[in-house]
């Protein structure tokens, strides 16, 4: 989403050098960490979404998935 952990992360490096920081992250295997989405849409269904109740059913309504 536009580099914005890196953005959190790294408050005071230059919008420009935020790829970078981005590869540096990446580098250091900590993609398994990061939530990466393709775009704001398929950011905002996550952010929207709704996961399996306790029970775990299909169906139920748990609580909003925290992305």
């Amino acid at each position: 989403m536009n580099y914005h952990l890196e953005h959190h992360l790294f408050m005071f490096v230059p919008c420009w050098r935020l790829p970078a920081a981005h590869r540096a992250l990446l580098a250091t295997g900590r993609e398994d960490e990061m939530e990466l989405q393709p775009g704001y849409l398929a950011v905002l269904r996550l952010a929207t979404s709704r996961v399996a109740g306790p029970t775990g059913r299909s169906g139920s309504r748990g609580p909003a998935q925290h992305i």
